[in-house]
C-alpha cells in the first residue's frame, strides 16, 4: 500500500506544467520582479528564480512553487532560454532562535528548491524540535536540487527534518550536500539525525546522484536517524575511480551510537544505488557503489546502530573505514529486534566478483557486524566481501544471541572473507576472526576464508555456548580453525581445510584449494582445485560470488560427493574469459 500511494503522489507531482515565474534580486541586479524572497512568496507565484545574492530570512512555504537560485542578475534570469546556472544563492537564517531557514507546510502540494545554499538555522530550548535548516511537514512532494545544506543545528534534524503527523511525504535530495550540520542533545529524546531526521511510516526519503551526507554530528546517528517506520533509500555512492569524490554517507560522527546511520522502531535504511527514486529501477552505476564509509561512533556502530525492529538493507554496496571507537560493530551493531539483510541485485554491478564489499572497519568487538538479537530476528549476507577490518576480539563478526533462540542470529552464503586483521599491531589484538558467545547460532554455507592475519594464539572461530553450521565452504589460514567452550549445536561438511585437529569429520580434506593467485587477491579455482565438484550439499538455486550458477559439473573432474564446489567460487571451464579477480 505505501509504494501504491506514493506511486500516486509522483505521478501527481511531476507532471510537466508550465508556470510563469517571476525573478527575485536587489536593486542593482535591475529588471527584477521582486528585491524580496518573502514577498514573492507571500503572493504564491509558481516559479521564482532568485539572483545570487544573500538573503537572512526565515521562510515558510505552504503551497505548490519552484524556487532556483543562482541567477548572475535578473536580466538573465527573465530570460527563458538561461541555462540553470552553477551558482548557488545563499539564505542564512535570522537570529530568532527556534525558527527553521525554511519551513515547508506540504498540504498535497509539491516544492521544488534548486540551487540554493541553506544554513543558519538554530535551536532554542523553548521551541519543541527548533531549528533545522529545512523542516517538513504535511503531505506532498519535496525535490531539492543541487542544494547544500550546512551548518544548521536542532534538537533532531540539523540539516533536514520531517515531521511525523501522519501525513505521506516524499523527499528527494538529488546532487545535494548535506554538510555539517548538528543535532544537539537537550533531553533524553535528542540529539537524533544530525544530517537527517525522519520518523513515521508516512516518510520516504531518497538520496540520488551525487548527494553527500557528510561530518555532521549528533548524539545517534551523525548522519541520518530513522525512526518509527520511514524508510530511506540511499542510491549515492563514490566514484571507485576517483578517491577524492564525496558521495554517499560518510565522516559522520555520533558520541554515542550509530555514526553514519541510526534506525530504530521499524524504520528501515536501504543503500541500493540500482533505483532512481524510489520506484524507477535502473542498471546499476558500474563506478558507484552506494557508500557508507568513514563515519564513527563512540560507542557502538560506527556505520550504523539498528535496534527495535529497524532493519538495514545493502545492495551493491560499498562499506568502509567506519569505526566503534569503544563499542562494538565497525560497520554495523545490530541489536534487539533487528536485522541486517546484505545482497547482490538483480540489475548488474559496481564490480563484478565484488559486488558487496564490507572494508577497514574498526571496532573493540565486530570490526565488521557486532549482532545482539533479542528474538527470532536473523540477519542474512549474500555475495559479500570481507577484507581489511579489525577489532580487540572478533576480528569480523561478534555474535552473541539467547539460549531461548533457535533461528540463525547470522546466515552467511557464497561470499568471500580475506586479509581482515594485523596479528594484534596498532591498538587491535585481532582475537578470534568470529566470536561466537551466549547462545548464538552461525551458518556459513559455500564460504571461503584465507589469509586472515589474527593473532598467532587465536583460532578463526571461537564458540562459546553457541551453534555453529559450516558447509561446502574452504578455510585456509595459518591458524587452528576452531576452539570451543561448549557447543549447542555444531556441524561440519565438506570442507577444505588447513588442519583437521580443531575442525574433523568424514567430508574435512586437508588439501591445498589451489586458489589461481591469492598473493594477488584471486581466489579463484584452478582448474586443477581439489575443491572442484567437492560437494553434494544443495546449491541449486544459489549463485557464487560473480553470479554463476552453483552445482556446474566439470565433465573432466570426478565427483568426490557431488558436482558442487566448495567456496565463494564455482569453477567453469569459461572462468578464465569470463571473471575478474575479487580484488
Amino acid at each position: 500500500m505505501r509504494f501504491k500511494i506514493f506511486t500516486l503522489l509522483v505521478l501527481l507531482f511531476t507532471v510537466n506544467q508550465v508556470f510563469s515565474f517571476v525573478t527575485v534580486g536587489n536593486i542593482s541586479s535591475g529588471a527584477c520582479n521582486y528585491t524580496s524572497l518573502s514577498q514573492a512568496l507571500n503572493n504564491s507565484e509558481d516559479e521564482i528564480r532568485l539572483v545570487d545574492d544573500d538573503i537572512t530570512d526565515n521562510l515558510e512555504i505552504n503551497y505548490s512553487v519552484s524556487i532556483t537560485g543562482g541567477y548572475t542578475n535578473c536580466i538573465l534570469a527573465n530570460n527563458p532560454n538561461t541555462p540553470v546556472p552553477s551558482a548557488k544563492t545563499f539564505i542564512y537564517g535570522t537570529a530568532v532562535l527556534g525558527e527553521s531557514v525554511i519551513k515547508i507546510n506540504l498540504s498535497n502540494t509539491f516544492v521544488g528548491l534548486n540551487n540554493l545554499y541553506v544554513t543558519g538555522g538554530r535551536q532554542d530550548v523553548s521551541v519543541v524540535d527548533g531549528g533545522h535548516g529545512i523542516k517538513i511537514e504535511g503531505a506532498g512532494s519535496v525535490t531539492i536540487t543541487d542544494t547544500t545544506i550546512a551548518d544548521n543545528r536542532s534538537s533532531r534534524g540539523g540539516g533536514v527534518y520531517l515531521l511525523e503527523d501522519g501525513a505521506t511525504k516524499y523527499v528527494r535530495l538529488i546532487n545535494t550536500v548535506v554538510f555539517g550540520n548538528i543535532a544537539e542533545s537537550t533531553s533524553s529524546n535528542a540529539g537524533l539525525g544530525g544530517g537527517i531526521f525522519c520518523r513515521g511510516s508516512g516518510s520516504l526519503i531518497s538520496i540520488e546522484g551525487e548527494s553527500v551526507i557528510a561530518f555532521n554530528t549528533a548524539r545517534s546517528g551523525g548522519g541520518i536517524a530513522a525512526r518509527y517506520g520511514c524508510f530511506v533509500r540511499v542510491s549515492a555512492g563514490i566514484d571507485v575511480n576517483n578517491s577524492s569524490t564525496r558521495r554517499g554517507v560518510m565522516n559522520n560522527q555520533a558520541s554515542e551510537f550509530g555514526g553514519g546511520v541510526y534506525v530504530t522502531n521499524d524504520a528501515i535504511i536501504e543503500f541500493n544505488p540500482t533505483r532512481n527514486g524510489l520506484f524507477i529501477v535502473t542498471q546499476s552505476d558500474s563506478d558507484h557503489p552506494a557508500t557508507l564509509a568513514n563515519n564513527s561512533a563512540n560507542q557502538d556502530g560506527g556505520g550504523g546502530y539498528v535496534a527495535l525492529g529497524g532493519e538495514i538493507r545493502m545492495l551493491d554496496s560499498l562499506v568502509h573505514g567506519n569505526s566503534a571507537n569503544n563499542g562494538s560493530g565497525g560497520a554495523f551493531a545490530i541489536v534487539g529486534f533487528s536485522r541486517l539483510t546484505v545482497k547482490r541485485s538483480d540489475f548488474g554491478c559496481w564490480d563484478p566478483g565484488a559486488c558487496i564489499v564490507f572494508s577497514n572497519n574498526t571496532a573493540s568487538s565486530g570490526g565488521a557486524l557486532s549482532l545482539s538479537p533479542s528474538d527470532s530476528s536473523s540477519s542474512f549476507v549474500n555475495n559479500t566481501v570481507f577484507k581489511g577490518n579489525r577489532a580487540i576480539a572478533g576480528t569480523l563478526f561478534s555474535l552473541s544471541g539467547s539460549p531461548a533462540i533457535s533461528q540463525d542470529t547470522l546466515q552467511i552464503f557464497d561470499s568471500l572473507i580475506v586479509n581482515n586483521g594485523n596479528n594484534g599491531l596498532d591498538g587491535f589484538d585481532d582475537s578470534n576472526l568470529i566470536s561466537l558467545q551466549n547462545g548464538a547460532r552461525l551458518t556459513m554455507v559455500g564460504v571461503t576464508i584465507a589469509d586472515n592475519d589474527i593473532a598467532n594464539s587465536s583460532a578463526i572461530i571461537s564458540n562459546s555456548t553457541s551453534a555453529l553450521f559450516l558447509r561446502d565452504s574452504i578455510i585456509f589460514n595459518d591458524n587452528n580453525i576452531y576452539v570451543e567452550n561448549q557447543s549447542t549445536g555444531l556441524q561440519f561438511d565438506c570442507l577444505v581445510v588447513n588442519e583437521n585437529v580443531s575442525v574433523s569429520g568424514n567430508n574435512v580434506y586437508v588439501e591445498d584449494p589451489g586458489f589461481v593467485n591469492s598473493a594477488a587477491g584471486d581466489y579463484h579455482l584452478r582448474p586443477d582445485s581439489f575443491a572442484i565438484d567437492l560437494c553434494s550439499n544443495g546449491g541449486n538455486t544459489r549463485m557464487d560470488l560473480d553470479d554463476e550458477p552453483r552445482n556446474i559439473d566439470i565433465i573432466n573432474v570426478s565427483n568426490v560427493e557431488g558436482n558442487l564446489d566448495a567456496g565463494s567460487d564455482e569453477y567453469n571451464d569459461f572462468e578464465g574469459v569470463f571473471k575478474n579477480g575479487f580484488e
